[in-house]
């Protein structure tokens, strides 16, 4: 029964909140969540702390080029 209620409160809460996300900028969003300390979007292949993200749709784990990844990336490299 609790999880019952628990699914539904879930299902409930992603409909609330869907037009809000789907409705964001994607430039603004990634900014707001402080992706850019971390992350490009270009394709000059350039890193910082972790790789480019230019791409990332679609790209095999832990491929992007000159980019050492963890260990746990590392475990799934390849795999899409």
């Amino acid at each position: 029964m609790r999880i019952q209620a628990f699914a539904v409160a879930a299902a409930l809460l992603a409909v609330v909140m869907a037009p809000t996300v789907a409705g964001t900028d994607g430039a603004k969003l990634f900014k707001q969540q402080k992706s850019t300390t971390c992350h490009f979007l270009d394709e000059s292949g350039k890193k910082k702390v972790g790789p480019s993200l230019s791409g990332v749709v679609g790209r095999p784990i832990a491929a992007a080029p000159g980019f050492k990844y963890s260990k746990g990336l590392v475990k799934y490299k390849g795999r899409t």
